[in-house]
């Protein structure tokens, strides 16, 4: 009721609780793991630009190249875990295990999305990789070997890869050539650290949504490939579920894959790395913004507030052309109710919510059907 401006009193104003926004997460803090000269150990520690990276860990071992090739791509925030070991060495694969105990530095991490280690190519530590990437809900960038071929890339990723957790990583090739920031000489670079950046300024311009692949995903800094990837080459590869990267005619090189490592013939519906990625982003966004339900009542009002804070979220995504359907109600649906719960669920204080997303997925194979018409 409004407040009366000539009669003294105590008056009660009745006010709706605002609405619970979930916020949007980031999408592409990537957690590096590698080689470094000095700097401190068994810990994670975040940068956001080279020069932490370096006041951090100097300017020596294997890792200084390729976080300057990450920022130089677009990366914005980093976790480092150095090891004093090199990539590929049994001490090296020792330590790595470590990071991810119960305990370790991995755990210590409030929040990443995307994770390399640049160089491993060793296909049963990747497996693992996957495994705790699977189990952490995060993205792997996985690196080819350094001495691929073109032969062995079209045979496709090892058969370890391939297995229940392949849709939660994406394999790289081939190695990238650029200037070394460290030393200004020409070498070779695994590609996981620019794919990485090239990552997070996708993001940071399309949405998480738009493949990280295509002539907008340019690899700054590249001067070269360590082995050319022609039309044919890169065909066999994306069919194994590779994804390439490719000199242009215009010879600005290029990411020109955009598969998961279920892309061989795996899991249909995260096929695409855009997808899982996007998948992740609604997941991890939805799961940090409801934290304020717990211990609410399971009753009616809770499920009214709940279903309108994730439908927030959707529908901006949608609008933002994240989803596909030419309508919200084509694009996603959220339902919390007496239908995705029973009376046993509610009185064991289980809050049941289903949400359903249709996910845009790249264009791939673009046909051109052409018709000449004679003049009459």
């Amino acid at each position: 009721m409004p407040i009366p401006s000539s009669s003294p009193g105590v008056y009660v104003q009745e006010r709706a609780p605002p609405p619970r926004v979930i916020e949007s997460l980031p999408t592409s803090i990537t957690l590096f793991i590698g080689n470094t000269a000095s700097g401190p150990r068994e810990v994670a520690v975040k940068v956001s630009s080279l020069i932490d990276y370096r006041t951090a860990f100097g300017t020596a071992g294997d890792l200084d190249g390729s976080i300057a090739h990450y920022f130089a791509n677009g990366g914005q925030v980093a976790w480092i875990i150095a090891s004093p070991s090199r990539v590929g060495t049994a001490a090296f694969h020792a330590e790595l295990s470590k990071c991810f105990d119960a305990g370790g530095p991995v755990d210590a991490i409030d929040r990443f999305q995307l994770l390399c280690v640049p160089g491993e190519s060793d296909p049963a530590t990747q497996a693992a990789l996957q495994m705790q990437c699977a189990s952490r809900r995060v993205f792997y960038i996985a690196d080819c070997a350094a001495d691929a071929t073109a032969a062995s890339l079209g045979r496709g990723p090892d058969p370890q890869l391939l297995g229940a957790n392949a849709s939660w990583s994406a394999l790289y090739a081939p190695w990238v050539v650029a200037i070394d920031p460290a030393s200004s000489v020409s070498r070779s670079f695994p590609p996981s650290a620019f794919v990485a950046g090239v990552c997070a300024r996708i993001d940071a311009q399309r949405g998480v949504w738009k493949a990280a692949a295509g002539t907008e995903a340019t690899v700054i800094g590249a001067t070269g490939l360590a082995i050319p990837i022609d039309a044919r080459v890169a065909d066999a590869m994306n069919a194994a579920g590779i994804d390439a990267l490719r000199a242009l005619p215009n010879r600005s090189i290029v990411i020109w894959g955009a598969r998961t490592l279920a892309g061989a013939g795996g899991d249909p519906d995260y096929r695409y790395v855009s997808v899982r990625r996007l998948m992740l982003f609604i997941e991890t966004s939805i799961e940090a913004g409801l934290t304020w339900i717990v211990f609410e009542p399971n009753i009616e009002t809770t499920w009214a507030t709940l279903r309108a804070s994730i439908a927030g979220l959707l529908d901006g995504l949608w609008r933002q052309g994240a989803l596909s359907g030419v309508r919200s109600g084509q694009a996603w649906y959220v339902r919390c109710d007496t239908t995705t719960m029973t009376q046993a669920d509610i009185e064991a204080g289980r809050l049941i919510v289903m949400v359903g997303v249709a996910p845009l997925r790249p264009a791939e194979f673009v046909v051109l059907r052409l018709c000449f018409m004679t003049a009459t």
